[in-house]
């Protein structure tokens, strides 16, 4: 966890620290291939969100990567799709079990609270900036968002039929980008 990003946070007495709760928060992954595409989820782990006069200012969340499923397909496709996202090819959970989205700044667009959210987006160890537009709600001390990732594997090292770095992989290819939708709950 970012202890110094809290603590950058934590000196305003204005701000409130909210704690993820699991049941009201989920991620939904996106992926596809030239022959169609999957979708799946996995789990936040913990996080929290920093508020400060109720807008959303900063966070931290931890992803458990190991719990990563595919909810489209029967078994025994199912699982052994879900061996192969937690393997070297993708990954790696063994290795590296959880990844990380640490927002930074919060661009509020309009009185609505949509928001362009910035941050860090951690995976395999690699972590690059990142931005999405997100909706916010804070009300009664507690906090729900919901945003839209798009993520190009290929910058965390998750290079399996990327057609940037394999040729001829035809309708064997898988796009680059995958999507994260994710619907965060917090409070007190």
């Amino acid at each position: 966890m970012c202890l110094t990003c809290l603590t950058t946070y934590a000196q305003s007495d204005n701000n409130t620290v909210l704690h993820l709760v699991p049941d009201a928060s989920k991620i939904i992954w996106k992926a596809e291939k030239v022959t169609g595409a999957h979708q799946g989820t996995v789990d936040l782990a913990r996080g929290e969100v920093i508020l400060d006069d109720n807008n959303l200012v900063g966070g931290h969340f931890i992803i458990d990567m190991q719990s990563i499923r595919c909810t489209d397909l029967k078994e025994p496709y199912k699982a052994k799709l879900e061996r192969h996202l937690r393997s070297k090819d993708f990954f790696a959970t063994d290795s590296i079990p959880t990844a990380s989205l640490h927002i930074s700044a919060v661009n509020y667009r309009d009185e609505a609270m949509n928001a362009l959210i910035k941050g860090e987006l951690t995976i395999k160890e690699i972590t690059h900036p990142i931005e999405f537009p997100a909706k916010v709600k804070v009300s009664n001390g507690r906090f729900a968002a919901v945003g839209v990732l798009k993520i190009d594997r290929t910058k965390y090292d998750v290079r399996y039929r990327s057609e940037n770095f394999f040729e001829n992989l035809g309708d064997r290819a898988i796009d680059d980008v995958f999507e994260l939708e994710v619907n965060i709950g917090a409070k007190r």
